[in-house]
């Protein structure tokens, strides 16, 4: 019997189930983790072939994941049972479908986004709120199970208050920023009115209080993904004016060379130059300004751009400032605008400032202020569509 019993003990020190192995592991863990064990609990000859791994209840603190980031084809990972606060920021596992975290102290679900394509995540047990459940659905697009239960129906009432989001968004951005696009905004200008879009979203209705930390959360992500999208045209018009000056550096030049071989006409030629009153300019036309000409289509007649100008110069008025267009192209529709420049007072010195009018369907006036990115007075006295807008050449705050 004895004999039996020894036989017995050899056998089971010798066994490599995933299972029988993680146990020993468990008893002999202290809260440590390493390569050896991970090699011991998942059963796996290389850290490259590990795919599921169990290392539940073994005391393990944030800092102990780190050796994770060996297991590039990991597919299921349990770390409950644990004392984890949240997991390392660098700590990405591309293929992970599955988590179980629950049974730890985690206050929030950031880390998820270091799993694109999770599917099932346990959290239960932690200190996390419905607003948790609520980003994890959100960040994870792949992610159908949370907690045991069905994801659909939450993502639906995401999608209907992202929607209404997305809505205020477009219609604040028209009314207010969108004429100033062709400007190019500094950090500091793009961060006013990034704070300005968020401030106006609280006001659309999403949800009970208590979701409140989860609509902050949809409106920051929301909003900075509309500013990079801004950015991005942005530089493409600054690629584009990068363009038209080397065109028109090109021009320049060949005009220069016309210029020097001029010299070499018959007197007679040179009379009929002069004579019909055509003479070199140092202002050369290289763009022309053209309204419903989407792609320089002459057939365009769905484009909705009913005006467009340059920004005078407010130190000259003879001359343009920065060959800033200015296309009026916005809902509600504008049918006219009107450049004015006008002395302000700032800091006890006058300084000559740009303003700027505009007016369409609506029978409504705007006065924006383009250098401060604000729109500051509302003029809603007509009861028809306003076609043209002018200031006086002399009274630079009469408008007719």
């Amino acid at each position: 019997m004895s004999r039996c019993n020894i036989h017995f003990i050899g056998c089971l020190s010798s066994l490599t189930h995933p299972l029988i192995r993680n146990k020993m592991s468990s008893m002999n863990g202290n809260g440590s983790l390493s390569m050896e064990k991970i090699l011991n609990i998942s059963g796996a000859p290389t850290l490259s072939e590990v795919t599921c791994l169990d290392i539940s209840g073994l005391e393990l603190k944030t800092k102990d994941l780190k050796v994770l980031l060996s297991l590039s084809q990991l597919e299921e990972l349990n770390v409950s049972d644990n004392d984890l606060k949240g997991f390392p920021v660098d700590l990405t596992l591309p293929k992970l479908r599955k988590l179980n975290c629950s049974k730890n102290v985690l206050r929030s679900v950031d880390f998820v986004t270091q799993f694109p394509k999770l599917e099932v995540l346990l959290i239960e047990s932690n200190i996390v709120n419905i607003c948790e459940q609520y980003i994890a659905i959100h960040v994870l697009p792949s992610l159908v199970e949370y907690n045991g239960e069905a994801t659909k129906e939450v993502r639906q009432i995401i999608e209907e208050y992202e929607y209404r989001l997305l809505q205020r968004l477009s219609d604040t951005w028209n009314e207010q920023f969108a004429i100033l696009l062709p400007c190019q905004f500094s950090a500091l200008e793009a961060n006013h009115i990034e704070r300005k879009l968020r401030r106006d979203l609280q006001n659309v209705p999403c949800g009970p209080s208590s979701l409140q930390h989860f609509k902050d959360h949809l409106i920051f992500h929301i909003v900075r993904r509309h500013m990079l999208k801004i950015k991005i045209e942005q530089s493409e018009i600054k690629q584009e004016k990068r363009k038209m000056k080397s065109n028109h550096d090109g021009i320049k030049k060949k005009i220069k060379l016309e210029s020097v071989s001029d010299n070499g006409l018959s007197s007679t030629k040179k009379n009929k130059i002069h004579g019909s009153g055509l003479s070199h300019s140092s202002f050369v036309p290289v763009h022309f300004l053209k309204c419903h000409s989407k792609n320089n289509d002459p057939g365009d007649d769905n484009t909705r751009v009913w005006r467009c100008a340059f920004e005078p110069n407010p130190l000259n008025s003879g001359m343009i400032s920065n060959c800033c267009v200015y296309a009026i192209a916005v809902i509600p529709d504008f049918y006219a605008l009107a450049w004015t420049t006008v002395c302000l007072d700032v800091s006890g010195n006058e300084r000559p400032t740009n303003l700027l009018a505009v007016a369409g369907m609506r029978g409504e006036i705007r006065m924006l202020y383009p250098s401060q990115l604000v729109c500051y007075s509302l003029l809603r006295d007509y009861k028809r569509s306003i076609n043209t807008l002018i200031f006086h050449p002399q009274k630079p705050t009469w408008l007719f």
